[in-house]
């Protein structure tokens, strides 16, 4: 069974206007204050909700920002606007990943994971993409899957010197903490 660190589960929301969703919570509501935040911004435009960002890192404890970017700038800027940690995609180029993490020691990777093994690529590919990003950057990493049973497998098809390489932070698509057998530190859940 996979051991938690003191990160525990952080609360995993997306920003849709001016709330947190699910649940359609106001991003100054009292009910925030104190709580660790993961939070999705899918904007298709790109356009980043500058002032929104900056309201909510004032009224929640601890904010995780992911701005679905490969872009090291707008990851930055989130961090600027008050956000204690920005994701940047694994997708992105080394040098991008590079920039960030010269910038600040509060980026993590993040990779989201569809299928497992990979449709249009193998599971070495993945894992050497894995050690490269190790080489490049930081600990932190999420792994965020988008259909049920992808974290379990790929969990399982990690090699031991991969999952000691990083800081993991879980976002299952189950949306709750899963059952995993390896024996590796799990830094947080995001649910």
């Amino acid at each position: 069974m996979a051991l938690l660190s003191d990160g525990g589960i952080i609360r995993r929301y997306v920003l849709f206007g001016g709330h947190l969703q699910p649940g359609n919570i106001p991003i100054t509501a009292r009910e925030i204050a104190g709580q660790k935040i993961f939070l999705e911004i899918r904007n298709g435009a790109h356009k980043l909700p500058i002032e929104k960002i900056r309201i909510l890192s004032q009224h929640c404890g601890y904010l995780i920002v992911d701005s679905h970017t490969t872009d090291h700038r707008i990851a930055m800027d989130c961090i600027l606007l008050g956000a204690d940690e920005a994701c940047i995609d694994h997708s992105t180029t080394s040098q991008e990943i590079q920039m960030l993490h010269a910038a600040t020691d509060k980026s993590l990777i993040k990779i989201t994971l569809d299928h497992w093994p990979p449709l249009n690529s193998s599971s070495d590919s993945h894992h050497q993409d894995l050690l490269r990003i190790a080489a490049i950057t930081g600990r932190n990493a999420v792994v965020m899957t988008t259909s049920n049973g992808v974290l379990q497998k790929w969990w399982e098809d990690l090699p031991e010197n991969i999952a000691n390489d990083f800081d993991w932070h879980f976002a299952p698509n189950e949306g709750r903490v899963i059952s995993l057998e390896k024996d590796f530190l799990i830094s947080a859940w995001l649910i």
